[in-house]
């Protein structure tokens, strides 16, 4: 009975004490994962000619949210989407043939293109995903704070999904630092 308590001890002693080496290590862990992401991105932007678009969406618990897409052409910002939404859902529910159609969100939406980019304050950054890759690697070199949280995620084609950090002392709707992408969409050369 003494021996397996004092391996347990052991046990749980051991873990103390590895337990901040296996934290500390995580970022390389985090960074050799966006190493990977980003050679599969430049494997698939060689295939897209540059030609791409991805979103960037915010939500409320409250039901208010915003959307971005950015639209790319040979690797340089072309167009910005904006929409916004108050008190309905952002996605529309189906409605059945012959139905009334659901009422249309509130907010705010516009298109900017040429010399219009950049002209509103509302929406996300003009930035490509080469950008964003770079502002995720800056993401992963900072020291958090032991209230900061990091989050890293990938898409099924192991594109960069989300790499931010948050404020834990924070309960709803915390500011997030970093990148946040909801989705990836590649024009893809057509084959015959």
């Amino acid at each position: 009975m003494r021996r397996t308590i004092l391996a347990a001890v052991a046990v749980l002693l051991s873990f103390a004490i590895i337990s901040p080496v296996l934290h500390a290590a995580e970022p390389s862990d985090h960074q050799t994962q966006l190493a990977k992401s980003r050679q599969t991105w430049e494997t698939l932007k060689a295939k897209c000619g540059g030609n791409y678009s991805y979103k960037i969406r915010w939500s409320s618990w409250v039901g208010f949210g915003h959307e971005t897409t950015i639209v790319v052409r040979e690797n340089k910002v072309a167009q910005r989407h904006y929409r916004e939404w108050k008190g309905e859902l952002a996605v529309p529910m189906p409605v059945e043939p012959g139905q009334p159609q659901p009422p249309q969100p509130e907010g705010e939406s516009w298109v900017e293109q040429g010399d219009t980019l950049g002209s509103h304050k509302k929406g996300a950054p003009l930035k490509t995903l080469d950008e964003l890759y770079d502002e995720a690697a800056k993401i992963l070199a900072t020291q958090l704070e032991p209230f900061q949280q990091l989050y890293v995620r990938f898409d099924g084609q192991g594109l960069l999904a989300s790499c931010f950090y948050v404020d834990t002392r924070i309960a709803d709707d915390a500011p997030t630092t970093g990148v946040i992408i909801s989705g990836i969409s590649l024009e893809l050369p057509k084959t015959r």
